[in-house]
């Protein structure tokens, strides 16, 4: 897929491009960090080399090549790299603070993690020790993390082509807040996994998490999804509050649902195998499954059609607009408990409604 480089970034790469000499073998090619070090590169300087034990800064530098930390620590304020970042086997907390990097942020066995602000394009973390940190940053490649422990942060990141986050087998909670992404896939985390003002422009997809959560952000910012929403196999509550869809939602395998307050957009909604108690309210333009759960409460909604079947505990029906309605095999019939409206036909169970 074409990536999308933001006007900024544009601007900023054509500069250091410029400062590229005509006679560029005469660049210095490398420089060994030492432990304490600030740099500021002059235009000549190619990569940035920090090595084991070694702390080192860059401060206002920009290099034609890439920084490479092999068990030292570093921090890229207010930099351009035009290469990449390259961080591996370090306990140490890597920093990347008003930078922008061209190539790829690639982070392998090592401290916490933070970025703030800057452009970026693809970034890596694996096996990381400490909390992952990126906020306020414009991203136009891929962000994935995996194989580490620590709460993952997510805020305020956007991008002219959206970011797709991928998170796998992390040990550590994931909170995405008031930003703009791509696909969004966690698998195998068994962490709570919270959205707050997120656009989606793709599908969501978890599997095998703690407790989902997906809703406004504390500055009221909606989320919103343009793709699918599939979440199965989570160890907890899953509550989907007051957010649009435009594709197809699946809830499987897992707790509690709260589903409550969405407008799906006329698109289906399946809530399937739920061990918990399954609430669905105050939601429009949805068609709706509702089956192999237990106790299930439907109040308030708009519906195309509805199949409520084959739940083991009772059935609450009050206050909705059914365009169809079908209820069969439930341990228990449904019961109406008023100011339920059927357009064209209640089927087996509802039949009367």
């Amino acid at each position: 897929m074409m990536r999308t480089i933001m006007p900024r970034t544009i601007a900023l790469l054509a500069s250091l491009l410029l400062l590229i000499p005509s006679g560029a073998a005469h660049a210095q090619d490398s420089l060994a960090c030492g432990d304490g070090d600030v740099i500021s590169s002059p235009p000549t300087l190619w990569h940035v080399t920090v090595g084991d034990g070694v702390s080192c800064t860059l401060d206002g530098a920009a290099l034609h090549g890439s920084v490479i930390v092999e068990g030292g620590s570093v921090t890229i304020r207010d930099s351009d790299i035009l290469g990449d970042v390259r961080v591996s086997d370090t306990a140490a907390a890597t920093r990347l603070v008003r930078s922008n990097v061209y190539g790829t942020v690639s982070i392998d066995d090592a401290g916490p993690v933070l970025i703030d602000r800057g452009a970026l394009a693809d970034v890596a973390v694996s096996h990381s020790s400490g909390a992952v940190e990126i906020r306020h940053a414009e991203l136009g490649g891929s962000l994935s993390i995996d194989n580490g422990s620590g709460k993952i942060m997510v805020a305020d990141v956007e991008g002219t082509e959206l970011t797709d986050l991928m998170v796998v087998e992390h040990v550590g909670s994931i909170e995405v807040t008031d930003s703009d992404i791509g696909d969004f896939t966690v698998r195998e985390t068994g962490r709570p996994v919270i959205l707050t003002g997120v656009f989606v422009d793709g599908d969501v997809t978890v599997a095998e998490s703690g407790r989902v959560e997906m809703q406004r952000s504390e500055s009221g910012r909606p989320s919103a999804l343009d793709g699918d929403l599939e979440i199965s196999d989570v160890d907890g509550k899953v509550r989907i509050l007051d957010i649009t869809t435009a594709g197809d939602v699946s809830i499987s395998g897992s707790g509690a649902i709260a589903f409550r307050g969405n407008d799906s957009s006329n698109e289906n909604v399946e809530l399937l195998g739920n061990s918990g108690p399954v609430l669905v309210e105050g939601n429009v333009r949805l068609g709706l499954t509702v089956g192999g759960n237990g106790e299930v409460g439907v109040y308030g909604n708009s519906f195309t059609e509805a199949d409520v079947s084959g739940n083991s505990g009772s059935v609450e029906i009050a206050g909705n607009a059914f365009d169809s309605l079908l209820c069969e095999g439930n341990a228990a019939s449904p019961e109406d408990l008023g100011g339920n409206s059927v357009g064209e036909s209640a089927d087996g169970q509802c039949a009367g409604f």
